[in-house]
């Protein structure tokens, strides 16, 4: 979706996501090699960053010509984008066509202020991005198709999702307070989904437009009828403000996406049964705990992908996605609940030809962080504390100081001990050293450089905080090496 932006916007969204996905400072020729522009370019496309979104960004260039961002304290890199979709012609019009099918072309090219020849470059350039999401426009009757009306939908609240904040929206005939009412009382029996009120608001739209879900792909066996009055009986009240009463399946077909999705109770019963094994062997593995409830809940999650891919096998986001940046955080910081997901997931598309892993991993990786209850947690737990040699080449009073900090910083993390000999110049490194680390203030020949980490006389706050750092690490591999799974 992103090249339906101008040539400048699109650049700055993959800086942007470059700069945003990584902790370190990146340098500008690696930014140049993989957007083929010059640094030149990408300069002042920061600068042109910084100068129009400075209160949600601030991006930091070092003597070295590398960049690093920063998001500012309560903004996020997602409102710059939501901007740019606003802003940007195609998705304008894009816009128009979704809020007034059928608006003639000569007023499409007023309102736009483009040309004929443009408005259909345009629509046919549209057409070819929105062809990965399952959708196009029709250019007859100058309106958004899909493969079938629930996708049309998904990708609407796909698109309103990540095009609007919550705060701003976006349907102004669909009234949002009763939508909110809705969502309450459906979350209370449904798990929560963050772009549910725009799937509502989508689907209200597209059904006072007259679009409706065609017999071919409505499903009225006695398993989705049982579903569909099971959802009457827990939103009665609210839905006959929303819904003419004679599309409350159609609506519900909709919304209910998930459970409309299965052929059969033998088939979401054989699906939940390979999900249940798959979440047991994660938790056998890394000796999880797992409350009945709390299993049930990491389930859903992977049933949710196989219908997702069953009902909308698309790409579900349009330039931002949110999901690859948190699961970027665990696998920095959980490593280990990473790789046994990863191989699990591998092995369950192997089996079902179902992609678990190629295309939902990101997604699944973070739902389930969400999901399984007191899973941080329980993570770090399983890991065993570092062995610390301390020295110091100011006495042993001082060691015993470094000693102090380290311990006080990382508590039960550490078993520290203070080692006076490292200090002697030996020219030959201890290659079978039994500790795991060695805090000094000094280069001690004697320490392999891989283990060998040093302070300054009094340890800053940038030397405990990447101490930390490394400890967390090492002690995560630990457990990595630890777990016979991974072979």
């Amino acid at each position: 979706m992103k090249t339906l932006l101008s040539n400048s916007a699109n650049r700055q969204v993959l800086i942007i996501e470059q700069l945003k996905y990584s902790d370190e400072w990146v340098p500008v020729k690696q930014i140049v090699e993989s957007i083929d522009a010059s640094p030149k370019t990408i300069i002042r496309d920061c600068e042109d960053i910084e100068e129009r979104w400075g209160h949600i960004v601030s991006i930091q260039r070092s003597a070295s010509s590398a960049l690093h961002l920063t998001e500012k304290k309560g903004h996020t890199v997602s409102e710059i984008f939501s901007e740019m979709i606003q802003e940007s012609v195609a998705f304008q019009l894009l816009e128009k066509i979704i809020f007034f099918p059928g608006k003639s072309r000569l007023e499409l090219q007023e309102e736009l202020f483009i040309s004929s020849a443009n408005l259909y470059r345009q629509i046919i350039k549209m057409n070819e991005v929105l062809a990965s999401f399952g959708v196009y426009i029709d250019r007859t009757n100058v309106c958004l198709s899909g493969e079938n009306e629930i996708q049309t939908r998904i990708f609407l609240a796909i698109y309103f999702s990540e095009a609007y904040d919550y705060n701003n929206w976006p349907f102004p005939t669909v009234e949002r307070a009763k939508v909110e009412q809705l969502v309450e009382k459906m979350t209370s029996v449904y798990p929560q989904e963050l772009s549910l009120p725009f799937l509502i608001g989508a689907t209200i739209l597209r059904q006072n437009q007259g679009f409706v879900v065609s017999d071919s792909h409505m499903k009225k066996k006695k398993y989705h009828m049982d579903v569909y009055h099971f959802f009457l009986l827990n939103i009665q009240g609210v839905l006959p403000e929303l819904v003419q009463k004679e599309l409350y399946l159609d609506f519900a077909s909709t919304i209910l996406w998930r459970d409309f999705s299965w052929d059969n109770r033998e088939e979401e019963l054989r699906i939940e049964k390979l999900c249940k094994e798959s979440i047991q062997l994660v938790a056998e593995v890394l000796n999880l705990k797992n409350s009945e409830a709390n299993q049930q809940k990491c389930i859903y999650v992977l049933k949710s992908f196989y219908c997702l891919f069953k009902t909308y096998p698309h790409k579900n986001y349009l330039i931002y996605n949110r999901c690859w940046s948190a699961s970027k955080t665990i696998h920095k910081r959980f490593a280990v609940f990473n790789k046994v997901l990863e191989k699990n997931l591998r092995d369950l598309e192997t089996h079902t030809k179902i992609p678990w892993y190629s295309v939902y991993y990101v997604f699944i990786l973070f739902e389930l962080f969400i999901a399984w209850e007191d899973l941080p947690q329980q993570l770090y737990a399983l890991r065993q504390p570092v062995s610390v040699e301390i020295a110091s080449n100011r006495g042993l009073d001082h060691a015993q100081l470094l000693g102090y900090c380290v311990e006080r910083n990382l508590n039960d993390k550490v078993l520290v001990n203070i080692n006076p000999t490292l200090t002697k110049s030996e020219t030959r490194e201890v290659h079978h050293a039994n500790f795991d680390l060695c805090v000094t203030n000094f280069l001690a020949k004697s320490v392999p450089k891989e283990k060998l980490f040093i302070v300054e006389d009094i340890p800053s706050a940038k030397n405990l905080t990447s101490l930390q750092d490394l400890i967390e690490k090492h002690r995560m591999e630990m457990v990595i090496e630890q777990l016979t799974y991974l072979e």
